[in-house]
Order: C-alpha cells, then sequence, then structure tokens
C-alpha cells in the first residue's frame, strides 16, 4: 500500500480508536479492569508491580499492533474486491 495511502489509514484508525472510548460499554469495561488493576498492584511488591506495568504495555502495543495490521489488511481486500466488482460490472456491461 502507498506510504501516503497508508497513513491516510492508519490516521482514520486512530481517530476511530479514540471514539470507540466514548461508547458507554467501553467506559464500564474500562472501569471494571481498573477496579481488578487496583487490586493486584495493592497486593504486590513494587518491583512486582513494575514488571506487570511492563507486561501490559506489551500486550497493548502487541493488540494495537495487531488490530492497525487487520484494519490495514479490510481496507486493501475491500478495495480489492471493489476493482473485482467494478472490472467484473464492465465485463458484463461490454456483452
Amino acid at each position: 500500500m502507498h506510504g501516503l495511502i497508508k497513513q491516510m489509514v492508519l490516521d482514520r484508525f486512530d481517530v476511530l480508536s479514540h471514539e470507540v472510548e466514548t461508547l458507554p460499554q467501553y467506559a464500564a469495561i474500562k472501569e471494571e479492569s481498573n477496579a481488578i488493576e487496583h487490586i493486584i498492584f495493592a497486593q504486590v511488591s513494587p518491583d512486582t508491580t513494575d514488571k506487570l506495568k511492563a507486561w501490559l504495555e506489551l500486550q497493548t502495543q502487541m493488540d494495537a499492533l495487531q488490530r492497525e495490521w487487520l484494519y490495514i489488511k479490510g481496507v486493501k481486500d475491500g478495495i480489492e474486491m471493489l476493482m473485482y466488482l467494478l472490472h467484473a460490472d464492465e465485463t458484463l456491461v461490454s456483452k
């Protein structure tokens, strides 16, 4: 995918990612997650807390990378399907 188009797709993904955070369902899950995180971190040593936070950050980065890749792949697949359908339509019209 051309660099400029890829950047546009990633920018759109970022916008949508921030929009999802405004959903009531997201807020409820985030609140529950924060409560559990607080309980866990209160029960472990500071060293373990640091390691857990580093591990969670890596998990978040992997998840974000996977979602971006899937989003870009979906856009590419959609464009390919559109091109196929446009070409198929031209073939039918020319007959």
